[in-house]
């Protein structure tokens, strides 16, 4: 949904009938999307380097693991 999207009028009416502050919902709504959108966005951009470092990882132990 784009920007020229609109909210459901009952669903309005239900979170104001319930005390609940529109705009903050939708502002807490859209920073989570945001975040998470941002995550996705970094984790595709370095999949190849984290795997490259889980492999590293794999196949050189930590110093001293025997001794945990």
């Amino acid at each position: 949904m784009g920007a020229e999207g609109r909210i459901d009028p009952a669903m309005i009416a239900d979170a104001q009938a319930l005390g609940v502050d529109v705009v903050a919902a939708c502002e807490a709504g859209l920073t989570r999307a945001i975040r998470e959108a941002r995550e996705a966005e970094w984790l595709e951009e370095n999949r190849a380097a984290i795997a490259e470092w889980n492999g590293w990882v794999e196949d050189n132990p930590l110093p001293l693991a025997d001794l945990r």
